[in-house]
């Protein structure tokens, strides 16, 4: 039996435990977990350098509001939009906490971590990272050619055709 196989039966053996809210895990911290427990999303401990979201004037398209749909979105934005240093650019190359597998989120995502931004702020903190800057964060969700949806972190609400140029923090999921 080879190694693969063995690590196989071990891992059926002791199944992954349900994902907590506020848990440290995969390098980052758990804001949203699915019905079945056993499926979440994570951000990062800290923000990336600020950035804008890029190609103002230019429509990717095709890029979704609902959680689970940023990594995609992040996909999209970069076969449209080449240009070096913006949002989804930083997030795809992101090797935080070893990690490689990073992405700006969707607008609905954004939201999960607005309403669990307390938990998220304790375990980045405790975790050598830093709580959520408290301002504007962008989405990977676009609203046109010129905008995106963004999220207040002070009030709360979406922000709606944001300009694509506008400078803001990023934090990766």
């Amino acid at each position: 039996m080879d190694s693969a196989a063995v690590a196989a039966m071990i891992a059926a053996a002791f199944p992954v435990p349900a994902a907590q809210i506020g848990e440290f895990r995969d390098g980052g911290v758990v804001f949203w977990v699915d019905g079945s427990g056993q499926h979440g999303l994570v951000c990062d401990i800290q923000d990336l350098s600020m950035s804008e979201w890029g190609c103002y004037g230019s429509l990717i398209g095709s890029t979704g509001s609902f959680i689970g749909s940023g990594q995609q979105n992040t996909i999209d934005i970069l076969v449209g939009c080449s240009t070096v240093g913006i949002a989804a650019d930083l997030c795809a190359n992101s090797t935080a906490q070893g990690y490689n597998d990073w992405f700006l989120p969707s607008i609905d995502a954004m939201t999960e971590i607005y309403n669990n931004a307390n938990d998220v702020n304790f375990t980045s903190i405790t975790n050598g990272g830093f709580s959520l800057s408290g301002d504007y964060y962008k989405s990977s969700s676009e609203y046109d050619a010129n905008g995106i949806y963004g999220k207040n972190f002070l009030t709360g609400s979406n922000i709606t055709g944001q300009n694509k140029s506008f400078i803001s923090s990023d934090r990766a999921f």
